[in-house]
């Protein structure tokens, strides 16, 4: 994998003009098989916590994902805050109570105008993908999910019935009718991603009741077809939200959102 990924989305958002807004960069990492050399000077690059964490992977590709995952977070940040706010040395990386990783922008108060606090990124990685997105204006949340059955399941059914609670009777609806067993398992990791991607981005955690979050389509649209939804909480649409699906390939779905400030968990925007 290439971090010269991140510059050319750079470079296309800007060459059309204005200031870089929502870029999400990935990378693939299914048949990465690096050098002994190679690998310990990307661990170098990472603090020591982070560093013990990744090495205790079972498995090489867990571990893979995990280390490229805090590249492209160091690489985003770095970019960006050197970009935009060039009194800054050095950003510092921290995490919110709910794990949410940011900038401790409070840090930068002297430096940074009151209006250029809100820089937001989020990433996420699973089965071949890692992914990172960022926003200068708007909180993000990035999930990525593989269209894979459930280890141990025999029965898509009985799946869908243990994960009930999950999701409210409507979206179950069109889960279950997106038609034969392969839709319905794509419409699933999709719903589930698109909740995955609002949790992350308003920085909550578990602290939200997902069946609190209804998604939906536009009329006529399957969710294993769509390449945007819409959203509502406690039955109050979210209609400053945006939430954009695309697949990187035919296993996998990737689904970034991104919302106002004002809707930020508390614990989170104090940061700001």
């Amino acid at each position: 994998p290439s971090m010269a990924g991140i510059a050319a989305a750079n470079n296309v958002e800007e060459a059309a003009g204005g200031p870089v807004g929502r870029v999400c960069t990935l990378v693939n990492v299914s048949n990465w098989e690096p050098s002994a050399e190679a690998y310990n000077v990307l661990l170098g690059m990472i603090s020591e916590k982070e560093k013990n964490r990744i090495k205790k992977f079972r498995f090489p590709i867990d571990a893979h994902r995990s280390l490229l995952g805090r590249l492209l977070i160091r690489d985003c940040v770095e970019e960006n805050i050197g970009r935009h706010f060039p009194g800054v040395r050095k950003p510092v990386l921290t995490r919110t109570s709910h794990n949410k990783p940011i900038v401790n922008m409070l840090e930068c108060a002297n430096i940074v105008s009151q209006d250029k606090k809100r820089f937001n990124f989020n990433v996420s990685h699973h089965g071949s993908w890692v992914a990172s997105t960022f926003h200068n204006s708007r909180i993000v949340g990035v999930d990525v999910m593989k269209y894979e059955r459930p280890k141990g399941c025999k029965d898509l059914g009985e799946y869908f019935r243990l994960m009930k609670s999950s999701f409210l009777e409507k979206e179950w609806k069109l889960i279950r009718g997106s038609g034969n067993e392969k839709n319905q398992l794509v419409s699933f990791y999709r719903f589930w991603a698109l909740k995955e991607s609002y949790i992350k981005a308003v920085g909550v955690g578990l602290g939200l009741k997902l069946d609190r979050l209804e998604f939906f389509f536009d009329d006529g649209v399957q969710p294993h077809q769509a390449t945007k939804a819409h959203a509502r909480l406690d039955g109050q649409p979210l209609s400053s939200w945006e939430f954009v699906i695309f697949e990187p390939d035919e296993a996998h779905c990737i689904v970034v959102g991104t919302g106002p400030w004002e809707h930020a968990d508390d614990e989170f925007g104090k940061h700001f």
